[in-house]
């Protein structure tokens, strides 16, 4: 996610532009649609990720499988689970 605001501002514009095209125009074909969104981003300098190593990863490598947030979590459920449910 970016924090650079005005790249994002022109990203919604773009989308939402996209979004206007689509309902003025009689017959929108979606691939087209979605092709000149795709260059208009790229032209602000978006890059698409190449495959999913260039993604974040949700844990780093070794994070244990058992840490707080998860047994918070589980303690939650738990907690849910024994409520009393309504007839």
């Amino acid at each position: 996610m970016t924090t650079d605001q005005p790249r994002l501002a022109s990203s919604r514009l773009l989308v939402a532009e996209a979004f206007t095209r689509a309902r003025t125009d009689t017959t929108p074909d979606p691939h087209d649609l979605a092709t000149w969104l795709l260059e208009q981003l790229e032209a602000t300098g978006w890059t698409p990720p190449r495959d999913l190593t260039e993604t974040v990863p949700l844990a780093g490598p070794g994070a244990p499988e058992d840490g707080p947030g998860r047994q918070a979590f589980r303690a939650e459920l738990a907690r849910l689970a024994a409520r009393p449910r309504l007839p």
